[in-house]
């Protein structure tokens, strides 16, 4: 019998695939055709489009795909994890936030609320010190047209604040403006102002915005505290898996 012929598209970088690539690694019955997107592209593309038999996507892309219709199987293979993010939260230095608890009532920057990564997030920030969802006002720096979520219908649940920021701003400018007091999971970098599919538009890079003068981390030892946190629940966090058309 012939194999069973696949296109099969990754997100993260390929060396974690690269036997897949190199076909060292091969499925039984199965040829694949290896290729890779980036990320940002790759999650709006699968749900928009739909024409990929297997792919990277993220956990909240896959769910809520799953559960409107999308005739996937999410497989447990996990590309990306994250291990504690919440504590990579940068905040004015002049906005009241000396502690994770002070993030109630305040202004918090992300590329987009339903990614994975914040999910992750608000859960920590709930979960350790009270913060619900609905205490913060979310901006989100992704418009719909760029949105990995929306094209399937997404919106934000009732009860939460959810703004999308003007496309002629970045969530880097509005920390240091003072436009939002916060920002988390942010994914700012220099070759932003290029990219042909702009998601994330912020061009400073998260070092470069930490070192601004009005920009601190809410963390001290941001290594420590995630450590500390994934001891605490007991695992890393997984954002990414593996779909297959069904």
């Amino acid at each position: 019998m012939a194999d069973l012929n696949l296109n099969l598209v990754f997100g993260s970088h390929p060396g974690k695939f690269q036997p897949i690539f190199d076909g060292k690694v091969k499925p039984e019955g199965i040829a694949l055709k290896p290729a890779r997107m980036n990320i940002d592209q790759l999650f709006w593309h699968i749900p928009a489009k739909n024409d990929i038999d297997v792919a990277e996507l993220s956990l909240t892309g896959t769910i809520w795909g799953m559960q409107h219709g999308k005739r996937w199987t999410a497989l447990p293979v996990f590309p990306g994890w994250v291990f504690g993010c919440h504590t990579e939260t940068l905040i004015r230095r002049d906005c009241g936030i000396d502690r994770p608890e002070d993030l109630k009532g305040k202004r918090v920057g992300v590329p987009e609320y339903p990614v994975t990564a914040i999910a992750w997030i608000r859960d920590a920030f709930e979960r350790k010190y009270g913060v619900r969802a609905e205490d913060i006002h979310w901006f989100e720096e992704r418009s719909p047209d760029y949105s990995h979520y929306r094209p399937l219908g997404y919106k934000p649940p009732a009860g939460v604040k959810v703004d999308t920021i003007p496309k002629d701003k970045r969530l880097s400018e509005m920390l240091i403006n003072g436009e939002i007091d916060a920002v988390t999971r942010y994914f700012g970098r220099p070759e932003n102002a290029v990219k042909s599919h702009p998601g994330d538009r912020s061009t400073l890079s998260i070092a470069d915005l930490a070192a601004h003068p009005r920009v601190r981390w809410l963390y001290d030892d941001r290594k420590e505290a995630g450590i500390a946190y994934c001891k605490e629940i007991g695992w890393p966090q997984p954002v990414h898996c593996l779909i297959v058309k069904t």
